[in-house]
């Protein structure tokens, strides 16, 4: 017996997605579905586009259910926070490598505008004196990095961060560095592709949205075809 509360809303959609397409992937006949919930199999065996007909009814109930549902509203948008957050630590793990190359090689890059070997030039005067060596592998670190997307499309955006000598302390009272940055739109879309993904393969976000909607389009096609079928054989 199924519980029609809002609690249980995802999990009676779930349960009948997967009984269905369980049903069809051990091809059991309706028949015997029937006999085993009705207690009778002669009945329907010439009215099983009716009984698939009730079976899309009940799918699409439970689906709209489970779609304007208050919780199911919550969890997918904690699901778009995590691939947002994820999309930041990606920007954040490129932006980081990028400072790092500049700071190791004295090259600049080009989501900074070339302004990136002027600033950390500037930066590296705090701690050096005139006419020593500013690059070179090793010598820097990246601290307190925050990057703040921008713009309709997130390309552009501000990062900030402390450039500190590897063997200095936590910063002191050196200032933070503040630069504007412009994504290619390949690197945008990279991270887009692949904080979905991630987000997809390993959230709560995969539990709570993600499975109940993919095993559910799943069953919908197994009942839709199943459906068709069954009218096409009336009609021919």
């Amino acid at each position: 017996m199924i519980d029609d509360e809002d609690s249980k809303v995802r999990r009676n959609l779930v349960v009948m997605s997967s009984a269905i397409v369980v049903f069809a992937w051990l091809r059991i006949p309706e028949g015997l579905i029937t006999e085993r919930l009705l207690g009778s199999r002669d009945a329907f065996e010439l009215s099983q586009w009716r009984l698939w007909l009730a079976v899309l009814a009940v799918l699409v109930y439970l689906t709209l259910r489970y779609q304007f549902n208050n919780e199911t509203t919550a969890q997918w948008a904690r699901f778009q926070s995590e691939k947002a957050e994820g999309r930041n630590q990606l920007r954040q793990s490129f932006v980081r490598k990028q400072i790092e190359h500049c700071a190791a090689t004295g090259t600049d890059k080009t989501i900074f505008g070339n302004t990136l070997t002027a600033t950390l030039r500037h930066a590296a005067a705090y701690y050096i004196e005139n006419g020593d060596k500013i690059w070179g592998p090793g010598r820097w670190r990246i601290e307190q990095l925050t990057v703040i997307p921008k713009g309709p499309r997130n390309r552009e955006g501000e990062v900030r961060f402390l450039f500190l000598p590897q063997d200095d302390g936590d910063g002191g009272t050196f200032p933070e560095r503040t630069l504007g940055y412009v994504f290619t739109r390949r690197r945008e879309a990279w991270c887009w592709l692949a904080s979905a993904i991630r987000t997809t393969l390993h959230s709560q976000g995969t539990a709570d949205v993600i499975w109940p909607a993919g095993v559910t389009l799943v069953a919908a096609a197994i009942v839709g075809c199943r459906l068709g079928s069954e009218i096409a054989r009336l009609i021919l």
